[in-house]
């Protein structure tokens, strides 16, 4: 073999090595869309299987599932005790992995007192979340009481997932991220079209809903296993508990406010309009979030690991740059909405869903604020200003939740006044953020003591 020097190979050319060498320099595009293709790959079985489902099933069945959904979703956000957000946090991995182990333990405590809960009042939630006016009030309340007594093991599943998610960023480990999204899509979305198949109706979409989530956990904790074990100096878990109690005081509210607007929502539709508008507000919502959580999720994701770790003097910047491209790229795809969602849905589910179409279009000023304001919803907690986003929470959670209650008339017409009323208070949101960011970059707010715990 010749000993003469080699010339340089020649650098790969074409569209594929010249976005590769782009890539290489840039770590957040990278992780992004890294976690975009398993988004994507996720969403897209998501929206075919939510085809045979809108076939499968009957608004009134899928209404019933939204509900017992709903009553899952209410304490999910505050089933590890909000600590999940801190695990990016630590300087030290092993305090990381301290905090994953004490959201796991109040996981496991949250999911076993919901059990006992619902079994006494699940009866009453079921009585209260069905229009008793309705002919099939009495089948929807006894399918809707059984269901709800699966809240439980359900909610243990979802909120470790999210728990383990956390982890996940800590690491950038946004890969396994994505394959885990559509392993999870795979096994939730086939099992409800397999049931919907053999006809086993709501109990089919349960069934196929624990098994899914079962079936994910299992997979990600098959994949990194090993990497939570500790060895070494690291805080105990009472002394990460005390340093990160802002997480469970101030963001916990904050959770929990949210998610009883979320999920109040979707009970008073069913109290004042049954099951089956339920069932057709949850089909829009969920095809309309679909495709839009594609990038945010992503991006959201990504970005709050980039927040977490951001130098004073570039908060604004960062946050102003999420915003506009948000804005940007969500233009063309709400007009579309707006102009092909009442004819499209009721083309792909079938005709009886034609109020989901409807929906689908005076829901746009709503969630084309909601996609901008997405990515950006975790500077709250980053600059430790959980109190800002409390207040403002419970005057996004009144306004839509009073709507409903008070002046609930023909279902378009409330939806219309709930989505532009919540499009207004996403505005000021977003001028709020840009505030605690400005504050932020100036010292303001924060103790120095806060500011290195950040660090």
């Amino acid at each position: 073999m010749s000993d003469d020097p080699q010339p340089d190979e020649p650098a790969p050319t074409g569209l594929v090595a010249k976005l590769r060498r782009r890539l290489a320099g840039q770590e957040f595009l990278k992780h992004v869309l890294t976690l975009m293709t398993g988004t994507a790959s996720a969403q897209v079985l998501q929206f075919v299987a939510m085809i045979f489902v809108g076939r499968l099933f009957t608004d009134t069945e899928f209404g019933v599932y939204v509900l017992v959904m709903s009553a899952v979703s209410a304490i999910v956000p505050v089933a590890a005790g909000r600590y999940e957000l801190a695990v990016v946090l630590p300087e030290r991995d092993n305090d990381a992995r301290q905090l994953l182990r004490l959201s796991t333990w109040i996981n496991v405590g949250i999911s076993l007192v919901t059990i006992v809960v619902m079994l006494v009042i699940s009866p009453w939630l079921a009585h209260v979340m069905t229009d008793q006016a309705q002919p099939d009030a009495a089948t929807t309340e006894a399918s809707l009481r059984f269901w709800l007594y699966f809240t439980g093991p359900m909610v243990f599943l979802v909120t470790q997932l999210g728990v383990m998610s956390y982890w996940l960023t800590r690491t950038k480990n946004f890969r396994q991220v994505a394959q885990n999204k559509i392993y999870q899509s795979v096994s939730v979305s086939g099992l409800q079209v397999g049931t919907g198949f053999i006809g086993m109706g709501v109990s089919g979409l349960v069934i196929a809903t624990i098994a899914g989530y079962s079936a994910s956990l299992w997979n990600l904790l098959r994949n990194t296993k090993g990497q939570y074990r500790i060895t070494g100096e690291t805080a105990s878990k009472r002394e990460v508990a005390r340093r990160y109690w802002k997480m469970p005081v101030l963001n916990g509210p904050n959770a929990l406010v949210d998610s009883v607007r979320l999920n109040g929502i979707n009970a008073l539709v069913g109290a004042n309009y049954a099951a089956g508008p339920v069932g057709q507000f949850g089909m829009a919502w969920r095809l309309l979030q679909a495709p839009m959580g594609l990038i945010n999720a992503a991006v959201a994701q990504v970005f709050f690991q980039r927040l977490a770790t951001v130098k004073r003097g570039d908060m604004v910047r960062i946050v102003r740059q999420a915003i506009v491209r948000s804005a940007v790229v969500g233009i063309i795809p709400f007009a579309l909405i707006w102009a092909l969602g009442p004819w499209i849905l009721p083309f792909v589910l079938g005709q009886q869903w034609e109020l989901a179409g409807e929906i689908s279009r005076v829901l746009v000023p709503w969630l084309y604020l909601n996609f901008i304001t997405s990515p950006i919803s975790t500077v709250f907690v980053t600059v430790q200003r959980q109190l800002t986003m409390l207040l403002f929470s419970i005057a996004y959670m009144a306004v839509p939740l009073s709507i409903l209650a008070f002046f609930a008339g023909d279902l378009l017409v409330t939806m219309s006044q709930v989505s532009w009323a919540m499009a207004g208070l996403l505005v000021v949101f977003l001028v709020l953020a840009l505030l605690v960011s400005w504050q932020y970059d100036r010292s303001f707010g924060l103790k120095k003591d806060e500011d290195e715990a950040l660090a």
